[in-house]
């Protein structure tokens, strides 16, 4: 809040001024809008300059969210793929100790 008081009693300094020199009240006006206007026009430009690089940005984790989607799902199946492979070699084991068990048993 100090800036803000900081900046009135700065633009009341300048329009005492101005006043001092025989500007008339309707002229210094007129040029503080045209000041505030101008400082509104640039804030929006900024603004519209960080809304276009978060956009850039969001766009980028998008692409870069849907890299390692796509990548997980590879390994996820290549796990799946790996976990069938040994699975079936377990069933196959358990197969032949089953019959191995057999024949010693007969």
């Amino acid at each position: 809040m100090s800036n803000l008081a900081y900046i009135t009693y700065s633009m009341e300094s300048i329009k005492n001024e101005f006043l001092n020199i025989e500007f008339s009240e309707e002229v210094i006006d007129f040029i503080f809008l045209h000041n505030n206007n101008y400082n509104f026009e640039f804030l929006k430009e900024k603004i519209i300059n960080v809304e276009k690089n978060l956009q850039k940005d969001v766009s980028n984790l998008d692409v870069k969210i849907y890299n390692v989607e796509k990548n997980l799902h590879t390994k996820i199946d290549s796990l799946d793929t790996k976990i069938d492979a040994v699975k079936s070699e377990l069933n196959t084991r358990i197969d032949n100790v089953g019959k191995s068990l057999n024949e010693k048993l007969r």
